[in-house]
C-alpha cells in the first residue's frame, strides 16, 4: 500500500474527526481543479494504470465521475474508508448474498491481500483476480465482469436474474 494511502487509513482509523475534515478539503480541490486532481492520482498508479488513463475517453469518464462524487460531498466517501479502517457493526459470516469480487493484480491503491481477506471471511464470495492490472482495471474488464455477475454465475450455480 502506497504511503499516502496508509496515512488516510491511520487517520480514518485513529482520528476520524481529523479525516473527515481531511477528505472534505480534498473534495474541495477536486472540484476546483478536476484536472490537477487527475494528473496527481495518475502518479500513484502501477504503468498499466497509466496507460489506461491515456485513453482520452477513460480521462473524461474518470474526471467527469470524480467530480460528479465530490459534488455530491465527502460523506460516502468518508463513511467507505471509515467502514474498512474501523470494526464494522455486522459479522461478515452472515452476508449469505452472493458477492463478486473483482481486483486488479498490481493494485497498488487497495493491495490484492485486503481483497483476498474480503474474500476469506464473506461465506458466499467469488475473488477475480485480473492478471497485470491494477487499480482501474474495471475500465478494461467492465463487459466481462457483468456478464460473468448476470448471465453465468456459474459459482453459485444458478442465475441471479429471472426471465420474463
Amino acid at each position: 500500500m502506497l504511503p499516502i494511502h496508509k496515512m488516510v487509513f491511520h487517520l480514518a482509523s485513529h482520528t476520524p474527526v481529523i479525516y473527515r475534515a481531511f477528505m472534505k478539503l480534498m473534495i474541495k480541490g477536486i472540484l476546483h481543479d478536476p484536472k490537477r486532481y487527475i494528473d496527481k492520482m495518475t502518479q500513484t498508479l502501477c504503468a498499466q494504470d497509466i496507460e489506461t488513463f491515456e485513453h482520452p475517453q477513460v480521462r473524461k469518464w474518470y474526471m467527469k465521475a470524480s467530480f460528479e462524487s465530490g459534488r455530491q460531498g465527502a460523506d460516502a466517501a468518508v463513511d467507505d474508508i471509515l467502514f474498512f479502517a474501523n470494526k464494522p457493526c455486522f459479522d461478515f459470516a452472515e452476508v449469505d448474498t452472493p458477492v463478486f469480487i473483482w481486483h486488479g493484480e498490481l493494485d497498488q491503491n487497495v493491495p490484492l491481500h485486503l481483497a483476498e481477506e474480503l474474500c476469506a471471511i464473506l461465506p458466499n464470495a467469488r475473488l477475480n483476480v485480473v492478471p497485470d492490472q491494477g487499480h482501474m482495471m474495471f475500465y478494461g474488464v467492465l463487459g466481462e465482469a457483468v456478464h460473468s455477475m448476470v448471465h453465468k454465475n456459474a459459482v453459485f450455480g444458478q442465475a441471479t436474474i429471472d426471465k420474463p
